[in-house]
């Protein structure tokens, strides 16, 4: 009985301990917590995280000093590439000895009070930005590696020793940095910059083996490859700088392979050119047949080629190509529903300057091709794009701010006239047309049927109110421009009434006005009459280029 009393006295006493223990570590960092050579132990969290943020900032004031045998220099932490979470290391110093669980806790405590804790510090490392100190300070004591090489001499292929290469001991010297930074050391001893060595990635053996199978390829050669309708025999006068490797388990230097795809590239390439449609007797033809475009493949063909010769394949390799179908094809618009010419517009600009002529061409091929879809509203300046030096144009006259003035795209307009008289005739909707300033010669006689655009300014904008899509395609030949619509004829039928001119004036001005008239089974479904209140050419000098 006794024994058994004195033995609950024990009990009581030790928990009564352990609980006087627990409590005095309550709203404290636990006894035998340490941070490097900083105590922690019962602190608050304020008191902490004032200690921790002071040696913090002790620390990253602080230089190391890197030492090698011809050079010495300090740099800070940030210099390094260091940064310190004083945020996560105060959490680990406060969740030491503060288990969730009470039982656990007061376990980590007692062990913490007989075996103080070093807490590491919680740090970031910038690995490029401690590259950059090494390269810029300790750069110079470092040797590249050679690796071997195989060399053509004649016929034989001599195999060129390597060089082990010197390199800075970057592992060892993180490991140091990490022990200064985990236990926040202001002060150290200089880190010495040592060299490793660093051996040849390539044995001799690997090109001994390579050299090997070189000579059983070239014994093979040539090997043949056939693209475009044509046979290519690759001889071993370019076998050769394709075996001679540094990268032996590559077998064949991709960038040889590759350069000589790049080199034949050219020839194989082909743009697609779209069919040139022509309506006889009513039958949509292909007055030009298409052409799909082609371009060699290179890096799909670089491992087929390597392969092929590894392998030492005789027979011949079709290189991969890739075809591109023109955008305009017969079987393609007839697939649409495309089958008549609705109206066509033409133009003569005979007389034009060179630069004029040109822009007239650019601008025409712009719109060669296009697809305006059923329902759409199409714009000619939202489709044309800049006009400028990098798209093409040249400088030539334009109608301005009341001059006449040279400026990039001179010309265009005579696009847009041609496109408003093929929306006309193939009886669309137009929504906007403005006329020029003053009558243009380039436009014919009777003036009236002609549009002028500017880009942010005046437009010319129809809309497809047909049931399937439009095909415009332009064609200069000479000084004729020509521009056709292709589409899906709904029995409108169309009648151009003009244009007529009045109110003609000696000093060029006059008035003008055409109509267009839509039917269907002889009821009218459509009239527009479009006026034009030409001024005097003499209204709007001719400013010439100063450079002209």
């Amino acid at each position: 009985m006794r024994i058994l009393r004195i033995a609950t006295a024990v009990f009581l006493l030790a928990g009564l301990g352990l609980a006087v223990f627990s409590s005095a570590n309550s709203g404290q960092v636990a006894r035998g917590v340490r941070v490097g050579d900083l105590s922690f132990g019962e602190l608050t969290r304020n008191e902490a995280s004032a200690l921790l943020g002071a040696r913090i900032d002790r620390f990253s004031a602080a230089s190391f000093i890197f030492t090698s045998e011809a050079n010495s220099i300090g740099a800070t932490p940030a210099e390094l590439g260091l940064t310190i979470d004083a945020k996560e290391t105060l959490a680990a110093i406060w969740q030491a000895g503060h288990n969730p669980n009470p039982l656990r806790a007061l376990i980590e405590q007692v062990e913490l009070f007989l075996k103080p804790r070093r807490i590491r510090v919680a740090y970031r490392l910038n690995e490029l930005t401690l590259a950059h100190f090494l390269k810029e300070h300790f750069g110079d004591l470092e040797r590249a590696v050679r690796e071997p090489a195989l060399t053509w001499r004649g016929d034989t292929l001599a195999i060129t020793p390597g060089q082990n290469g010197l390199v800075i001991d970057r592992t060892k010297l993180k490991t140091q940095l990490a022990d200064a930074t985990e236990q926040l050391q202001s002060s150290h001893p200089p880190f010495n910059v040592s060299l490793v060595s660093r051996a040849p990635a390539t044995t001799g053996t690997q090109l001994a083996r390579v050299q090997t199978d070189a000579y059983r390829i070239l014994a093979t050669a040539p090997f043949r490859f056939s693209v475009d309708g044509r046979v290519l025999a690759i001889t071993t006068d370019v076998l050769k700088p394709w075996l001679t490797l540094t990268a032996p388990d590559e077998r064949l230097e991709p960038d040889a392979v590759r350069g000589f795809l790049a080199d034949l590239a050219p020839s194989v390439h082909r743009d697609p050119s779209q069919a040139y449609l022509a309506e006889q007797n009513g039958i949509l033809t292909e007055a030009t047949p298409s052409r799909n475009g082609a371009d060699l493949l290179i890096e799909e063909n670089v491992p087929r080629i390597t392969r092929h010769i590894l392998e030492t394949n005789t027979e011949v390799l079709s290189l991969l190509v890739a075809n591109k179908s023109a955008a305009v094809s017969l079987e393609r618009l007839r697939e649409l529903g495309i089958t008549a010419l609705l109206g066509r517009g033409e133009t003569d600009f005979n007389g034009s300057t060179p630069a004029r002529s040109h822009n007239i061409k650019v601008a025409a091929e712009r719109y060669n091709g296009l697809l305006v879809e059923a329902g759409a509203t199409f714009s000619f300046n939202e489709t044309i794009g800049p006009i400028d030096a990098t798209t093409g144009y040249h400088i030539a006259l334009v109608i301005k701010n009341g001059k006449t003035v040279p400026e990039y795209g001179g010309g265009v307009c005579q696009v847009s006239t041609t496109m408003f008289r093929a929306a006309a005739k193939a009886g669309l909707e137009i929504l906007k047309r403005f006329p020029h300033a003053y009558p243009v010669r380039y436009y014919g006689t009777p003036q009236g049927f002609d549009a002028t655009i500017y880009p942010g300014g005046p437009d010319l904008v129809f809309r497809n109110d047909t049931n399937a899509p439009i095909l415009i395609q332009t064609r200069v030949e000479g000084t004729n421009l020509t521009i056709d619509f292709f589409g899906a004829p709904d029995g409108r039928e169309v009648t151009i009434d003009g244009p007529y001119e009045f109110e003609k004036n000696p000093d060029g001005s006059l008035k003008a006005k055409i109509t267009q008239i839509v039917s269907r089974n002889g009821e009218l479904i459509g009239k527009k009459t479009f006026w034009s209140n030409y001024k005097s050419p003499a209204l709007y000098p001719v400013e010439r280029n100063p450079l002209e």
